[in-house]
């Protein structure tokens, strides 16, 4: 009888566990289908932050980052890079890179001892590089340890803005130059460069494996914008690590940027002289209409699909505003944090 009280109550018990787990609800994902925007703040202020967005319901949560965590985000949120369900995000200002769960914000840890990080480029799970920039001759590309999150080697390449893979190589835009360098990322160093015009900002690769490049040209603020030359965007053929298309802005005092493409990887956006403008890859020289007609002075561009454009302004002397577009059809705008300038999509 003791026998088959104790088998009873095994029995009665597994049913019990087995029951909960059935019944155990899924785990709460308050911000899964939200949209990230990073806010870099304005310098010194420590007032970076994360405005997260729901694109169905309109539902815009301000600060989400210090409402989940409980403290502020910090110095110059300079940008967000996903992988899988983290995003890493550079706070330039603070010297660190917060690493979040993108459906919870909840931090999951850090990567210290950076200086200025300013954009995370994932080479695998294990590897990912990171720009940083200061002042003098100490900008760099860290190697950093992602199952770690430590640094682990530097590659000396300068200031770099922008990174793209190419092949088994990485190519990264040398903003204080007129170089892009091709990284071998077996070895992390520099095997290649191509001569490009002065300042490369942005770089991207299309469907054909064509590398596109945005440059700002020389600009000369403090003492003779005489010197000023115009920026451009240039084409490298991948096959012989050579520009064989470039179009340049027509005014030398536009500082063109944000060179971005859809997920198609066809159509090329970025923005000049605060607006907005599109390109086919396969175009013959720039447009000269913007793709949207806006008062405002266009700060950053964010591409989920040529259905679904964000663009943003900002002065950075209070918070800025987010449009969202349907090709040229505005079906949404929000206010954000001050200078909102990062999409997370």
């Amino acid at each position: 009888m003791k026998i088959s009280t104790k088998i009873l109550f095994l029995a009665t018990l597994l049913f019990t566990v087995i029951s909960c787990k059935k019944d155990d609800p899924d785990p709460v994902l308050p911000y899964e289908d939200f949209i990230l925007i990073g806010n870099q703040g304005a310098w010194g202020s420590n007032n970076g932050s994360i405005t997260a967005y729901n694109h169905e319901t309109k539902e815009v949560v301000s600060n989400a980052f210090e409402k989940v965590n409980g403290y502020k985000l910090g110095d110059l949120v300079q940008s967000m890079t996903v992988l899988d369900d983290l995003v890493y995000i550079c706070v330039s200002g603070s010297d660190k890179i917060e690493i979040i769960n993108k459906n919870t914000l909840e931090v999951q840890e850090g990567i210290q001892g950076l200086e200025n990080p300013r954009y995370i480029f994932p080479i695998s799970y294990v590897k990912a590089y990171v720009s940083s920039w200061e002042f003098g001759e100490n900008s760099e590309i860290g190697v950093v340890n992602l199952q770690s999150n430590t640094k682990t080697g530097s590659i000396q390449t300068g200031w770099i803005e922008s990174m793209v893979f190419q092949g088994d190589n990485v190519w990264a835009t040398g903003h204080d130059t007129n170089k892009v360098f091709l990284i071998n990322i077996d070895d992390d160093i520099i095997e290649n460069e191509v001569t490009v015009n002065f300042a490369p900002q942005s770089i991207i690769k299309d469907k054909d494996d064509h590398v596109w490049v945005l440059s700002w040209g020389e600009k000369d603020w403090m003492s003779n914008t005489n010197n000023n030359t115009a920026g451009s965007i240039a084409r490298i053929d991948p096959s012989s690590n050579t520009i064989d298309k470039q179009f340049f802005f027509p005014s030398e005092f536009d500082t063109p940027s944000n060179l971005t493409i859809d997920p198609t990887l066809q159509t090329l956006y970025f923005i000049s002289e605060g607006n907005l403008f599109k390109m086919d890859i396969g175009a013959s020289a720039l447009p000269t209409s913007p793709m949207v007609d806006l008062p405002q002075y266009l700060y950053a561009v964010g591409v989920k699909s040529n259905n679904e454009v964000y663009v943003s302004e900002s002065e950075f002397s209070s918070n800025g505003t987010v449009y969202i577009y349907n090709d040229t059809q505005l079906v949404d705008s929000l206010v954000a944090g001050v200078g909102p300038a990062s999409f997370s999509f």
